[in-house]
């Protein structure tokens, strides 16, 4: 599958006999970015503990709930459960805590397996006995209203439509006593317990024939959550946009709000650790206005309960970041830049400074890492400096002079040995220009049918010969669409995998699946399921194994999800940071049956991770690197993306050593590169095509 970004989707009508049919629809629960779940480094055996059903022996159209409490496992994965509770009744990813009703008599053989997405661990099994209800029996009670699925007060008054024929109304084979209001209703104070409250109420008429079941189901919340914890923040700060972090309970969302602006969700609950004695890490990135600055942050539990009690002080959380220019005017001021910024470990980057103003006496840099301080009389010079250690380092000039000092400062980030961006290390190889379309568009996927897909501000266009002639398009409408729920606002990515098209919708938080059809132009949405994305970006996959990989760029991750239903695999690659495993802004991703590639823009580098989500290399790239593409050949995995910044196209081709293609082409007179945006290969031997998307020029074709 091949993926690009997408800017700025407004669809043009529709030219040509094409169908198109949505069959699945991802969303995201929108918000800020957060910390992530962290990938799967740590394995438990996986056990059901207490399994057990109840009741085993029932009547026809009566209930069984069967439960168990999920323990081990992988560590960050999710836990559910696939009933099978016989006769071809099944319940799959469900949790471990449920309840079938049994339509036909018989005896039926109950059997569930618990896993995490790869492990299982089962079955545990029961047996049932259904016998035949006696004739004449009353009818099943019925609620009056809905029973909400979270309460946070008990007891709780339940009414009820008994019908006639029901003296006695029980409650899991017990009596119980109920304010009748004349002959058909009834009422009952339910006293709940805190945390989940299941109950099967029958009817039973004066020969005591019971009734089928009726099941009440419902959460007790009564208690407000734990407050979230701040680390400590820098303030004074010149940083606009700090990251902040902490941690907080897994049993609640948490909200950010800066001074009056409006409050921000930064991320979600943790369903796996609820209950349990744990604190999980967030992260988020903050907008701050000059001066002064009050951050308040506060949980919010699905009951509603927020953490902060207005009669309790010491449940308000908050802090004050101050944040302006600490420049003195009556001295010299300093500039400071680093070349590269983003280093090799062990290898040396220049940093240079310049002083102007009056006055000057000297100048001192401290370079971040510990080390001794430089310093030097000249009003401007150069030193170089080798950081022996990966990381982000901010280096400070202190200048001084007669009429006070003032400070300046320059990031530098050190990556892994592996070569990328300004530390190419490879030989240039000049791929041969063999023609050029004039098509708009920043965004293009090859494979699609063997054909190639241009996303721009006017719409998707569809190549629909094969051969050399790229002048035959069709463009796409998105008012055709039947039965989709929302406008697509945003779409910014594009991908493939098994005849399916995949389209990020970055403002709605979601991805979309698309079928395609030459024959009719029916566009139709068919399934829609959410994954917790937020920003999702590029997209890919390999065939074989029904797998989706989405760069959910906001929350620095890898999010896996299975094709064949939209479910997340319980995979996750990259937890938000800055160290070699983490993510910041991943934008792209690349997938071969045993690595994966990510473009990580917020990190100015391409992460190599095997497919257990373990960090394998980096490659410190440009800052404004747009579109990523991997290919499998016979002598290993080639890489190619589009360097934005520096108008080229580079290609790593991983051999377990170093790069050995670096395509640098603005210089080639017919293939001349001034906005590279997006690239891929016809997925076809060892020596394709190479097709490049340049937003000034069009699409462009080489040979290697």
């Amino acid at each position: 599958m091949r993926k690009f970004n997408l800017c700025g989707w407004n669809p043009a009508r529709v030219a040509g006999i094409l169908t198109i049919v949505f069959s699945l629809f991802l969303t995201g629960c929108g918000g800020g970015g957060g910390t992530s779940a962290p990938p799967p480094t740590e394995e438990k055996p996986l056990k059901l503990l207490n399994w057990g059903c109840e009741p085993t022996t029932i009547y026809q159209n009566d209930s069984v709930r069967c439960s168990g409490t999920p323990s081990g496992g992988r560590q960050g994965a999710s836990l559910f459960c696939n009933f099978s509770w016989g006769g071809g009744a099944k319940n799959e990813g469900v949790t471990c805590s449920n309840y079938h009703l049994y339509s036909q008599t018989g005896t039926f053989g109950i059997s569930v397996t618990l896993t995490d997405g790869t492990n299982a661990a089962g079955p545990y099994t029961a047996t049932v006995i259904v016998n035949d209800r006696p004739e004449g029996g009353p009818s099943a009670p019925g609620f009056v209203g809905t029973i909400p699925a979270t309460v946070t007060t008990s007891p709780m008054t339940v009414t009820f439509k008994t019908g006639s024929n029901c003296p006695t109304l029980e409650m899991d084979g017990q009596e119980i006593i109920v304010n009748r209001d004349g002959s058909t209703q009834s009422t009952y104070s339910l006293t709940l317990v805190e945390g989940p409250n299941h109950h099967i109420f029958v009817c039973r008429d004066s020969s005591n024939r019971p009734s089928g079941g009726t099941v009440f189901d419902t959460m007790l919340d009564t208690t407000r959550p734990a407050p979230p914890i701040i680390d400590t923040v820098e303030s004074p700060t010149t940083d606009s946009t700090p990251i902040i972090g902490g941690s907080k309970r897994p049993d609640c969302n948490l909200w950010v709000q800066v001074g009056s602006d409006t409050a921000k969700m930064v991320d979600y609950d943790d369903p796996d650790k609820i209950g349990q004695d744990t604190w999980i890490p967030w992260e988020r990135e903050i907008t701050l206005a000059s001066g002064d600055n009050t951050v308040k942050l506060w949980c919010v539990d699905d009951a509603g309960w927020s953490s902060e009690d207005p009669n309790n002080s010491q449940t308000k959380v908050s802090t004050s970041i101050y944040y302006g220019t600490t420049t003195n005017p009556s001295a010299p001021t300093c500039s400071l830049s680093a070349s590269p910024s983003n280093p090799n470990v062990n290898s040396s980057t220049s940093i240079s400074w310049s002083v102007s103003g009056s006055g000057f006496t000297g100048i001192s840099i401290n370079f971040g890492d510990g080390s001794n301080s430089y310093s030097s009389s000249s009003s401007s010079g150069s030193t170089s400096k080798t950081y022996t250690a990966t990381g982000t380092y901010t280096a400070t000039g202190t200048v001084t002079g007669t009429g006070g000092s003032n400070t300046c400062t320059t990031t530098i980030t050190v990556v892994t040995s592996g070569g990328g961006g300004e530390n190419m290390g490879g030989s240039n190889i000049r791929p041969t220009f063999v023609n050029k379309v004039s098509v708009s568009g920043t965004n293009l996927v090859y494979e699609f049918d063997e054909q190639l897909a241009i996303l721009d501000g006017n719409g998707m266009h569809l190549r629909t010969t094969g051969g050399s002639n790229l002048n035959d398009w069709v463009s796409l409408d998105s008012s055709a669409i039947v039965d989709l729920p929302e406008t697509i606002t945003n779409p910014n990515n594009l991908g493939f995998c098994n005849n399916h098209l995949y389209i990020t919708d970055q403002n709605k938080d979601r991805i979309i699946k698309v079928k395609v059809d030459y024959r009719t132009m029916t566009w139709k949405m068919t399934m829609g399921i959410s994954v917790g994305l937020n920003d999702p970006a590029g997209i890919d996959c390999t065939g074989e194994s029904g797998k989706i990989f989405a760069a959910d760029s906001k929350n620095g991750r890898i999010i896996v999800f299975y094709e064949s239903d939209g479910k997340t695999t319980g995979e996750i690659i990259g937890t938000f940071g800055t160290n070699d495993a983490q993510l910041k802004e991943p934008i792209g991703v690349g997938v071969t049956e045993d690595s994966v590639w990510v473009l990580d823009r917020g990190n100015r580098a391409i992460k190599k991770f095997n497919r257990a989500g373990n960090w394998q290399r980096s490659y410190n790239i440009s800052a404004d690197c747009t579109s990523i593409t991997v290919r499998k050949l016979s002598n290993g995995t080639q890489v190619v993306y589009a360097d934005n910044e520096r108008d080229r196209v580079v290609g790593l081709f991983d051999d377990g050593a170093s790069i050995i293609l670096d395509w640098e082409i603005a210089s080639v007179p017919d293939g001349n590169l001034t906005n590279p945006m997006s690239v891929d290969f016809e997925p076809i031997s060892d020596n394709p095509r190479l097709f490049i998307l340049d937003s000034s020029i069009g699409l462009q074709v080489f040979k290697p």
